[in-house]
């Protein structure tokens, strides 16, 4: 900065010092001009790398597995579990709504590709029918129906869209009623 003052003095005393400002004040308009240009990129790329991030963090988690007895069945029987449904969040259709949170799972044989690439399509459709489902129904419905009852129900939905396969059992990893 020192030499610019100087050589800006050196140049009032040649040229005059009106002249000199007209001379840099445009130098001082696109040298503001590439800092804030230059500031603008810090702060997106700043942006862009913590959205990035996070993003990376939320598409790797992975579901709750399910519960210990269910793996130690479907492991004996050679089969894998399905949990790419995920946890649903649904409100109970009561006049102040409850939510309901539920993490579904259920075995399949992982060896029938055809079967496994239909549960992978039709997940979409697996968490609109147990939103659905929930949601249809008021908080004490859902407690007077019991867990086992609102599974065979979610079974028999699920195998009504399924032509490949079947589902036989669903363990819920979560299932709770927030009021």
């Amino acid at each position: 900065m020192g030499v610019s003052i100087t050589a800006a003095r050196s140049l009032s005393i040649i040229t005059g010092p009106d002249k000199v400002h007209s001379m840099i004040r445009p130098l001082l308009a696109v040298y503001r001009a590439l800092i804030a240009v230059l500031l603008l990129l810090v702060v997106g790329f700043a942006l862009l790398t913590v959205f990035t991030i996070s993003r990376k963090e939320v598409q790797g988690k992975t579901p709750a597995p399910p519960a210990a007895g269910a793996v130690e069945v479907a492991e004996a029987k050679g089969q894998s579990f399905f949990t790419g449904i995920g946890r649903i969040r649904a409100a109970t259709d009561d006049p102040v709504p409850a939510t309901v949170i539920v993490s579904i799972a259920f075995p399949y044989d992982a060896s029938d590709s055809a079967f496994s690439e239909e549960l992978a399509a039709r997940t979409r459709a697996f968490r609109e029918l147990s939103a659905d489902l929930f949601s249809s129904y008021s908080k004490g419905e859902l407690d007077s129906l019991g867990e086992a009852r609102i599974k065979a129900e979610l079974i028999r939905r699920f195998n009504a869209i399924l032509r490949l396969g079947s589902i036989g059992e669903i363990y819920f990893n979560d299932y709770i009623v927030i009021e």
